[in-house]
């Protein structure tokens, strides 16, 4: 009889539950995915899951229902609060699936119709925060321009708010909306924090502008100028300059349109008995200080024209428009050359008959004779003689 062939009984493997990880060693559940549920589990009450109905140690609830974080991660999301969709939803082509919770809570942005849970209000108008960092803002306070926005004739190509435009002070430079509380200078002139970052308040730098404006009237328009010491610089306020004209100056609130500069002569006659001796002419050439550089740059040049008319023009009386239209002809040009357009295109758009109509008129006369002819055509225009 042959020896009986042994072999070892390994007894079959129990598995570990998937919930508690206790070995199992009664009755237990298997799902289809290879989790198991011991019998302590399923009779200790866990919860299951609302969707695959399968008990949930960690579970996440919604609306009441509990949910498996597998079901809860696979499951569609409201695209405002990110919980899982269930009941009845609403779909935004922007947004996407959102839950019926969100929709009463949201608002719609007014600029491109996306419910935000986080719209700001602002400028009379909803916005969401994408819209809201990319809006354009009022150039003078920084917020968002809302619903309203407006232009001022000086500045076309600026926006403000509704704010701004009709309650802010507005600077007395460029007569743009102040931001806050402003500059206010001691003769009342009220300066946008823009116009006094580059303001000329020092007699230095005045004199610097001028020694730029004489040589660009040498170089581009080959004037023979008197030499600066017969016509001393003088940097003033604007209630200064009122006093030489024998007026007041009085600041008022909002943009008053005013002579920025003068030039001033005075002149003395001498006399020996009842014959005439000869005069002596004093000149002087008066900047307002607080002037943006640009603008001032451009008084300088204006005022040293009427210096250059005075020995030009005839010792009769001539109208203003010739005056100030070929003093205002020259500052355009100064500006357009140093890069300043905005400032240029301004002077040019001046409703006022002296200053924009004479610049426009004398621009016609350019336009006929040339550049270069046409500070000679306006000497003969007015009754003088050109020699050069």
């Amino acid at each position: 009889m042959g020896s009986p062939s042994w072999r070892a009984i390994v007894p079959a493997m129990q598995p570990s539950c998937s919930y508690c990880a206790s070995n199992i060693t009664g009755r237990y559940t298997k799902w289809p995915d290879g989790r198991h549920l011991c019998s302590d589990c399923q009779q200790s009450g866990i919860e299951t899951c609302g969707l695959c109905k399968r008990p949930s140690l960690d579970p996440r609830r919604w609306s009441g229902q509990e949910y498996c974080n597998e079901c809860f991660d696979k499951s569609e999301k409201c695209g405002l609060c990110r919980d899982i969709l269930t009941g009845r939803y609403y779909k935004h082509e922007k947004v996407g699936c959102f839950c019926s919770q969100c929709k009463d809570d949201s608002k719609q942005c007014q600029r491109c119709g996306v419910p935000s849970l986080s719209a700001l209000e602002q400028g009379g108008m909803t916005w969401c925060r994408d819209c809201y960092n990319e809006a354009p803002t009022c150039h003078s306070c920084g917020d968002v321009l809302g619903r309203k926005s407006f232009s001022l004739d000086r500045w076309p190509d600026r926006r403000f708010c509704m704010e701004c435009t009709h309650d802010a002070e507005k600077c007395d430079f460029c007569a743009q909306p102040v931001s806050g509380d402003g500059f206010t200078y001691p003769d009342g002139r009220v300066s946008c924090d823009e116009c006094r970052a580059t303001a000329v308040t020092d007699i230095a730098v005045a004199l610097e502008l001028e020694i730029q404006a004489r040589q660009w009237m040498g170089k581009r328009l080959r004037w023979a100028m008197r030499p600066s010491p017969e016509c001393p610089f003088h940097l003033v306020g604007a209630d200064e300059i009122a006093e030489i004209q024998g007026k007041a100056f009085v600041a008022t609130p909002g943009f008053d349109q005013r002579e920025r500069g003068l030039f001033s002569v005075r002149t003395t006659t001498y006399r020996k008995g009842v014959e005439f001796m000869g005069d002596k002419h004093e000149f002087g050439i008066y900047l307002e200080t607080g002037l943006p550089r640009a603008e001032a740059y451009g008084t300088a040049v204006h005022e040293l024209v009427h210096l250059w008319q005075f020995d030009n023009y005839p010792k009769k009386p001539v109208h203003r428009q010739y005056m100030e239209g070929l003093a205002c002809w020259a500052q355009y040009h100064a500006l357009l050359d140093a890069g300043q357009s905005a400032h240029a295109e301004r002077l040019l758009a001046n409703p006022d008959p002296i200053y924009g109509g004479g610049l426009r008129m004398i621009k016609q006369m350019e336009d006929s004779v040339g550049f270069d002819a046409l500070p000679g055509a306006v000497v003969v225009r007015v009754g003088g003689k050109w020699n050069r």
